[in-house]
């Protein structure tokens, strides 16, 4: 098995018995380990084959877009998907180590979104071997490896598994394709799917609504059309070309052969979290609290008798509390920290049937690309998820303050020339033709002052703002708002979990394909040796959620109890 696969599993080990969590493992905790393996071990096969195309060759009517595509050659023949690929049109690969080449294309079947292109420039390239979608299991796990828009040039592995294989006779990529599980959005298309010896079995197409709809080009199509392919041509429809598929008799690993053996874990990770209640903005919210054992952290033995609970600060409002039984838990919010987006609750009050993780100063996450893992939730079975890239920071764009307002210098004066609807601006009535005199008390001398005061500041941030009209001049504390969102009819924006309020301006997070609700951020996440690796902090788009890792929450823990 790989050295690199080995030595994460050897220090998984070291840590815990360093923390005293070594224990004998039963036949299930051998296989699911295994199965990670096994796993991993595929993944980093494929990784280095797995590319990121751009173009400006006019795919949209916008122009060039952002795609993904797999290596298949070692003389640089790329699959991708027929609706990215225009024959002889100019694109740019990039292999994941940042090595960026030209590559051309070549044929491609648009009913059956097949396409080809060349790496234009010579060399000996990273390749994946291509496998057979003839005798795909269903139900058998599968991944992918793309880059999906919402992380732009990043790559990022989603588990899942084969639900349909259609292959009708006739029609086209709608009724020829694999339906898997596996998440996928723009920016994905192109990329590949994989079995989980490493070979390529499908190439990412288009989704449907639902989460589980994404559907791929079966990889047997690119076989049966190779030759043609590679002519260069563009065909409008399905070519006249039968040749002898091999059908694979397949070993098969079934997604619920393994995915069962987590159940005990799961049901036993439930009783370290809770729902928690609160009024935000003048209306009932719910999220997720992880309950923690913090003594670790804490020199007075007054503050030990406590329980507290961590969960998602910009979740958490007025009139905090929890439901244990037939009784309500008030919980009182006695740290956070905003840039980490965590707050630390005092339960006032006894809990019954949880249990508190005991944090440990020295916990660091320890798990890699293709760990498995689990978000735990309460009296239910945890969301299963699979770590999906490195550790990131996410710089704020969705987290920007915004007012709504457009200032000019008009006769020497800083005038407001227009006033956004239902903005932070007309919520305290500032309105056109009023001039701004100071931004947080600092005097405005031009337009381009008051903006750059502006960007410094986050949704929620509470500014100041001196105006002069007519009739007096006022000062105005006013909360500003998100930006409000551009409206997007692509599908991948409607799906039904939805994305958080704040899901970036984070310093360090890390990636998971988990389908964690908003109101399920808060929770922790445990690998397969039941250690905890984080806390659901956000969920970001329709393929991903991000985790905030234990290294910062014992930054954050550490950080209060040096407060105390």
């Amino acid at each position: 098995m790989n050295l690199k696969i080995n030595l994460l599993a050897l220090s998984c080990l070291l840590l815990q018995i360093c923390f005293g969590q070594a224990t004998q493992h039963t036949k299930d905790e051998n296989t699911l380990f295994q199965f990670q393996e096994k796993l991993q071990a595929a993944i980093h096969k494929a990784l280095s084959a797995s590319v990121l195309i751009t173009t400006h060759e006019r795919l949209t009517p916008t122009g060039g877009v952002t795609a993904s595509g797999v290596c298949v050659s070692a003389d640089g023949i790329i699959m991708t998907a027929g609706h990215l690929t225009v024959p002889n049109g100019k694109y740019e690969v990039t292999f994941p180590d940042g090595k960026k080449l030209n590559a051309l294309g070549l044929g491609k079947i648009g009913m059956l979104d097949v396409g080809l292109l060349k790496i234009t420039e010579k060399g000996v390239f990273p390749f994946a071997e291509k496998g057979f979608s003839s005798g795909l299991a269903i139900g058998e796990t599968c991944f992918s490896i793309a880059y999906p828009g919402s992380f732009s040039s990043k790559k990022v592995v989603r588990l899942g598994q084969v639900k349909n294989v259609y292959d009708s006779p006739d029609g086209d990529i709608r009724t020829r394709n694999i339906q898997t599980t596996c998440l996928m959005e723009p920016g994905d298309s192109g990329g590949p799917v994989f079995d989980l010896d490493g070979r390529v079995i499908g190439i990412r197409s288009f989704i449907g609504m639902a989460l589980d709809e994404n559907y791929d080009v079966p990889v047997d199509a690119y076989r049966k059309y190779w030759d043609i392919l590679l002519s260069g041509e563009n065909f409008n429809g399905i070519p006249k070309h039968n040749p002898k598929l091999l059908v694979e008799k397949r070993n098969a690993v079934l997604w619920n052969d393994w995915s069962k053996l987590l159940s005990t874990q799961s049901i036993k990770n439930s009783k370290f979290v809770v729902e928690i209640s609160s009024e935000v903005d003048d209306k009932s919210n719910k999220v997720l609290g992880t309950v923690v054992n913090i003594s670790a952290f804490l020199s007075k033995k007054n503050d030990k008798k406590y329980t507290y609970i961590i969960s998602k600060n910009s979740e958490i409002g007025k009139n905090a509390k929890l439901k244990m039984g037939d009784k309500w838990i008030d919980l009182k919010p006695i740290y956070s920290d905003v840039e980490k987006d965590l707050v630390l609750l005092k339960a006032i009050g006894k809990l019954d049937d949880v249990n508190a993780i005991s944090i440990d100063p020295k916990s660091r996450v320890v798990n890699n690309i293709g760990s498995i893992l689990l978000s735990s939730m309460p009296h239910k079975q945890a969301v299963l998820g699979v770590s999906s890239a490195e550790k990131i920071s996410l710089p704020s764009v969705f987290n920007k303050g915004y007012l709504g307002v457009r200032l000019e210098s008009q006769n020497g004066k800083n005038l407001i020339t227009q006033v956004q609807p239902n903005s932070a601006a007309s919520q305290v009535g500032l309105n056109i033709g009023d001039e701004i005199l100071a931004f947080d008390f600092v005097p405005i001398d031009a337009p381009e002052t008051f903006i750059q005061s502006l960007k410094t500041k986050k949704v929620n941030d509470l500014i100041t703002l001196v105006r002069q009209n007519n009739e007096k001049k006022d000062t105005l504390s006013i909360k500003l708002l998100a930006k409000p969102a551009p409206i997007k009819t692509h599908i991948a924006e409607k799906f039904t979990d939805g994305k958080s309020s704040r899901r970036d301006d984070f310093k360090s997070v890390f990636i998971q394909d988990a389908t964690i609700k908003p109101s399920e951020c808060g929770g922790p996440v445990f690998d397969l040796f039941g250690m905890l690796q984080g806390i659901n902090i956000a969920r970001y788009s329709r393929v991903s959620s991000l985790v905030m890792p234990i290294e910062e929450i014992v930054d954050f823990i550490g950080t209060f109890s040096k407060l105390k």
